[in-house]
């Protein structure tokens, strides 16, 4: 059954109205048909079955079963500096499948500008709709929140209020990630963020800085993995000992 997305606030009573967007999607690239039953999400955890009206180019969805919004479990942020080419729109993508609930993408020193991009609305736009398209793949219900590219400086000021924040390290002497999950096992863990430096790492003075707010420095073994590598295992680890549901 096809899968579509469609946002909360397009929801009403027992209809659904796409977004044009959505609606091209159904219409032209699933083809789907008139009369033909698909699965609605909104991103935040509700599905329902619906039935498609498709008539003289408009597209409405008749809500025939609405399921009760899902646990999400953990909320995993990651604070993830902005990489090269491809790679950040794979990372998203990835990400999502694996049930981040944020991605914070940033700036740091080794992070190398791209374009103009008038607040980087045209990226975190594009990450939006890569993390639409993964969540139909994948079938979560979820959508992570993806915030625009922002200073590593105020984007660490913001997540150490809201609970544990791990950062991969290379130098120094960080505790294994595998030991910082045991740690954190017992309690009631709600939230808990992960930064990932870019290509080269973080500088040792960006370092120093995460330290002295507070962040926790955390190992992934022996090897030097890529920074989207990187990323993915700690969100698979912490998703996979962390998670409650």
């Amino acid at each position: 059954m096809h899968r579509c997305f469609i946002e909360k606030q397009h929801w009403s009573g027992s209809c659904a109205t796409p977004s044009p967007a959505e609606a091209h999607h159904i219409c032209h690239v699933l083809r789907a048909r008139d009369g033909e039953s698909v699965r609605l999400f909104d991103g935040t955890g509700t599905e329902a079955t619906a039935l498609l009206h498709i008539a003289e180019g408009s597209v409405r969805l008749e809500i025939q079963a609405l399921n009760p919004p899902s646990e999400r479990g953990l909320d995993i942020v990651l604070i993830q500096a902005i990489l090269k080419g491809n790679r950040m729109d794979w990372l998203i993508e990835k990400a999502t499948e694996l049930g981040v609930s944020r991605i914070v993408p940033v700036i740091t020193k080794r992070v190398i500008p791209r374009g103009s991009d008038d607040g980087g609305s045209q990226k975190q736009e594009r990450w939006q709709r890569i993390a639409v398209s993964a969540a139909k793949q994948c079938g979560t219900p979820w959508l992570p929140v993806i915030d625009p590219p922002t200073a590593l400086e105020s984007a660490i000021h913001a997540a150490v209020s809201g609970g544990p924040v791990l950062v991969g390290a290379l130098a120094g002497n960080p505790r294994s990630l595998a030991a910082e999950i045991d740690r954190w096992r017992p309690q009631a863990v709600g939230r808990i963020a992960i930064v990932i430096g870019p290509e080269g790492d973080l500088t040792p003075e960006e370092t120093d800085a995460l330290l002295e707010a507070g962040c926790i420095p955390v190992s992934f073994g022996t090897l030097v993995l890529r920074a989207e590598t990187a990323a993915l295992f700690a969100i698979s680890a912490l998703g996979c000992m962390l998670n409650r549901r």
